[in-house]
């Protein structure tokens, strides 16, 4: 398992037959110990069952100090973080050091780093969960609950999952929240990450990364065992997961991926020292399919923040604080409008200047990207672009991948090189209606999108299709209607 710090403590999750590593190697004073289930009581001490022993037991990377930590004979289930631990022993049921917490009939699920415990109330019935806060607090209980055989409840940052039967659930301290049910999975370990978002990593013998109302994600690999994930830096999750059931110290395999781009480096053992690489990018790939595919957004240019309520329309809308300016003074409730434009359709593009910033800073789970202005040169591109990361670092939050807005011409302009953005937002504008109405405007705006495209290469791109021209004087319906369904049509044909 992982801790605060991203050190990893493996051994088999079995029973407690085994050898213990931390980071890829036995510490001196736990070799020849037969044990199991390494736990995080602290960001320095694991608990683990110590079967050569018949108890459960710590171990201190610091101080290299061992201890018991529960004499009593039968412990085979441990979970343990936060300062508290809950062990399962053979003829007692339950015990741990949470206040009260004692079930003679369950058994563990997990602990996480607050001390939160989720546990099974009826092991033998296979029935009941309950989870109770470090200070013994019942925050909830439904005994009726019926989980899946081992697929034992895990929680990380308040956030615990279990399976009720043939789906899982993903419950927090004051209510259930929402998931995108996927067949098959056998274990599932929730990631909260800083901006708020709950992701989730699954193995359906084959490990995956996904936001958790998703349906896209990453494929990480098959036979990976016994996985744990945690978020180590804004937007980098590190996924801990062992080559083999049995969890032996070379087995353990770290991957620490950036969740906006696939990118990711991993850590295998060698000579009992985790040595990285960078790996290839996983692509986004639709998990039910395997098939790889790009994230659809469609949206309005702050029109739902400024005009309407478009949002059944909508995934995202286009908005800047400075959008909602009156006589080039912004008003005091620019922000709660904006923030409330982007909660309604479900995410936001913004720009990466510090007032765009502040305003969503508290909600950046909905900030699906940072979108920049029209920029002329290539370089001023690349220069804005790279100033805009830098920022968003220093605000500690996560990356997020950066575009700009190009006008239809802009790149096939002389002088025209790529800059170094993630994608790209061109306007497809046609300066006049034109005889003809649809047809004329739909071949035009077709044209366009095609060879905006062969010149994307493999940069994604987002269409603007521009609805007015520049004197403010809306198109005919027609024209209107033929840009729109152009756009659409390349959608289609551009997976």
């Amino acid at each position: 398992m992982l801790n605060l710090n991203g050190d990893a403590a493996i051994g088999s999750d079995y029973g407690g037959q085994g050898a213990l590593s931390i980071n890829g190697a036995t510490p001196a004073a736990l070799v020849g110990i037969s044990g199991g289930q390494p736990r995080w009581l602290s960001a320095s001490v694991i608990a683990y069952i110590d079967d050569t022993n018949n108890r459960l037991a710590t171990y201190d990377v610091n101080t290299h100090v061992v201890a018991p930590l529960d004499g009593r004979p039968g412990q085979n289930r441990l979970g343990a973080a936060g300062g508290k631990y809950v062990a399962f022993t053979v003829g007692v049921g339950v015990v741990s050091n949470i206040s009260g917490l004692s079930l003679p009939a369950g058994t563990i699920g997990d602990v996480d780093e607050f001390g939160t415990a989720v546990v099974v109330t009826d092991y033998n019935a296979g029935k009941g969960i309950r989870l109770y806060a470090a200070a013994g607090t019942l925050l909830f209980a439904d005994d009726t609950i019926t989980f899946g055989n081992n697929n034992w409840p895990q929680i990380r940052t308040g956030v615990a999952a279990y399976n009720a039967g043939a789906v899982w659930v993903l419950r927090s301290t004051v209510g259930a929240l929402p998931y995108l049910t996927r067949p098959a999975v056998n274990r599932l370990v929730p990631v909260v990450l800083a901006d708020g978002t709950i992701a989730v990593t699954e193995n359906t013998e084959t490990l995956t990364y996904r936001v958790a109302t998703s349906g896209q994600g990453y494929v990480l690999g098959p036979n990976l065992w016994n996985h744990d994930a945690r978020e180590i830096s804004p937007g980098v999750v590190r996924i801990q997961a062992a080559t083999n059931v049995s969890s032996t110290p070379s087995s353990l395999v770290l991957i620490d991926l950036t969740v906006a781009t696939g990118a990711n480096r991993i850590g295998t053992v060698q000579g009992g020292a985790i040595v990285w690489a960078t790996g290839t990018p996983f692509p986004l790939v639709d998990l039910a399919t395997g098939v790889a595919t790009t994230q659809k957004y469609f949206g309005y240019y702050y029109a739902s923040g400024r005009y309407g309520d478009f949002f059944p329309r909508q995934n995202c809308t286009v908005l800047y604080v400075d959008n909602f300016s009156i006589d080039n003074v912004i008003p005091d409730d620019a922000p709660a409008r904006m923030r409330t434009a982007a909660q309604a359709a479900g995410g936001i593009f913004t720009g990466g200047d510090q007032a765009n910033l502040d305003v969503m800073k508290n909600d950046w789970g909905l900030v699906k990207g940072i979108l920049l202005g029209e920029i002329s040169t290539s370089a001023a591109i690349t220069a804005a672009a790279q100033d805009a990361r830098v920022r968003i670092a220093a605000n500690g939050l996560a990356a997020k991948p950066i575009g700009v807005t190009l006008t239809s011409d802009q790149m096939f302009l002389p002088g025209w090189t790529m800059p170094a953005v993630d994608f790209l937002a061109v306007e497809i504008y046609l300066t006049a209606p034109g005889p003809g109405g649809y047809a004329p405007s739909y071949a035009a705006a077709m044209t366009l999108i095609t060879d905006v495209l062969a010149a994307a290469g493999s940069v994604p791109v987002y269409l603007i299709a521009q609805a007015f021209d520049r004197s403010g004087t809306y198109m005919n319906t027609d024209s209107i209607a033929g840009i729109i369904d152009a756009c659409k049509d390349a959608l289609v044909a551009h997976p």
